[in-house]
């Protein structure tokens, strides 16, 4: 079980060593927290392109409209933990960073809550997968970026290979197996047959190599 916050009694801690959740851990390192360096910086002239502005004034509006049709539906709960209570971030799932090509697109942002956020962005198997938007994430994840989808694969897989014993073993072994291994996958070269392939097939791999085929679809 993770350690709480030195300062705060917050449950999740970003920096070990001083033991501090991210906000606290953010005032030791620049004496004011996320929102209010972020309230700073918003404050001063930024020196960006115009292209930029208009790409940050659209992810605004994005944003925006995600929050305002949450609420006009009643569906403005984090995505992670279901709460409703306190701000929310919008949050994506492919980062504007990586993928600043989907920066845009909605499907791409959750609403989370802080600890929600963190939990996201840490790649930590055990945190990420607590989240109820995990699953629903990781498949935008495989149809939107196949080398992130198995890098996350990947990264489970290893904690799986060292966490035999953790409490939480089993639980992050469904996951595992219901997202990577139990799901099958319509290769598009037979789904008028209506035959399904596991991604490991040789016959698919070999097509998929070739270029003739595309085991990911974006309907199975």
């Amino acid at each position: 079980m993770d350690k709480v916050c030195s300062r705060c009694g917050s449950e999740y801690v970003v920096n070990k060593t001083h033991v501090l959740c991210d906000d606290c851990n953010q005032v030791r390192l620049h004496g004011m927290t996320r929102y209010e360096r972020m309230a700073l910086k918003s404050s001063r002239p930024a020196d960006i392109s115009e292209r930029q502005r208009v790409i940050s004034s659209k992810l605004k509006e994005v944003k925006s409209k995600i929050s305002l049709d949450r609420e006009n539906d009643g569906t403005y709960a984090c995505d992670g933990c279901g709460s409703s209570l306190g701000h929310l971030d919008r949050s994506h799932i492919l980062s504007v960073k990586h993928r600043p090509d989907l920066q845009l697109d909605p499907r791409n942002i959750n609403l989370l809550c802080r600890n929600c956020h963190i939990k996201w962005e840490s790649w930590d198997p055990v945190k990420m997968t607590s989240l109820i938007c995990f699953t629903g994430n990781m498949e935008y994840m495989r149809r939107m970026d196949q080398q992130r989808f198995y890098r996350m694969e990947g990264k489970m897989q290893q904690w799986l290979d060292e966490n035999i014993q953790a409490q939480s073993y089993r639980r992050i072994k469904y996951i595992f197996e219901e997202i990577f291994l139990s799901k099958p996958y319509a290769c598009s070269a037979f789904t008028e047959g209506g035959k399904l392939c596991k991604k490991q097939c040789t016959l698919c791999s070999t097509l998929e190599a070739s270029g003739e085929i595309n085991i990911f679809p974006e309907t199975s």
